[in-house]
């Protein structure tokens, strides 16, 4: 009888024990299945409607880039023709090879005294000439400046030389009309006058050149080295020139 008692209370605690722990199951099952559950659900915000640009707007924006572009070339008044593009040159297709010019005292290609230089007295050389062709009516005289790399520059022009005089003297007035019917024509620093060299170094060369014309220029005073060049075309029948060099010190 004892020992049937002790076997009913092993089994009546074996109940109790497993329907603690069943119950312990239930428990964490039902917590489980809650967490699991998904959350209620947020109501989504609707998207924001985006209104579209109005027409005018869009026109508005595009006008002043129509505006930029006209709708026609533009083109120059009737009557006006285009400026010419660089400097004329000098026509010598036709020269009779008769003239000569010299600096009196100086060899060609020597240096120029520094009397002739903005260093000095800054005034013209004076200069001679010889078998100047028939048919010559004036001389225009050129002193020009030469660099390598560099347009030429006319630092002195004088035109309408009486070619009967066979010479110019040194010195000439600084005024654009001179004695004897010669006259100025503006020169590279757009003075009509003599303006001398003036670099502070290297050996520059010069050259003084000289055209016989069969006609006189007869312009005013103080023209422009196109407008010289221009009036001389045509007429030149005879040049020649005389190179020198200048420099300051050695």
């Amino acid at each position: 009888m004892a020992g049937f008692q002790g076997k009913f209370t092993k089994i009546a605690t074996a109940i109790g024990v497993a329907g603690i722990i069943g119950s312990a199951l239930v428990f964490l099952f039902q917590e489980g299945h809650r967490v699991a559950e998904p959350p209620t659900a947020v109501q989504a915000v609707p998207p924001v409607q985006r209104k579209p640009v109005p027409a005018v707007r869009e026109k508005q924006a595009q006008t002043p880039l129509r505006a930029a572009l006209p709708a026609k070339p533009v083109l120059p008044p009737k009557g006006l023709s285009p400026q010419p593009q660089g400097r004329p040159e000098l026509q010598l297709d036709h020269l009779a090879g008769t003239l000569r010019v010299a600096i009196p005292g100086m060899a060609k290609g020597t240096r120029l005294p520094l009397e002739h230089s903005c260093y000095r007295k800054n005034q013209s050389p004076p200069f001679a000439w010889s078998g100047a062709p028939a048919g010559t009516k004036s001389l225009v005289a050129v002193l020009e400046r030469r660099q390598a790399g560099k347009p030429a520059a006319w630092i002195w022009l004088v035109y309408d030389i009486d070619p009967k005089e066979g010479s110019m003297g040194g010195g000439v007035p600084r005024s654009p009309d001179l004695p004897g019917g010669a006259r100025h024509a503006l020169n590279t620093y757009g003075k009509a006058e003599y303006t001398g060299p003036c670099e502070p170094r290297g050996q520059i060369p010069y050259a003084l050149r000289l055209f016989a014309l069969d006609t006189a220029i007869d312009l005013p005073a103080g023209i422009s080295r196109a407008q010289l060049i221009q009036a001389m075309n045509g007429h030149i029948i005879d040049a020649a020139e005389f190179p020198v060099v200048h420099y300051l010190r050695f």
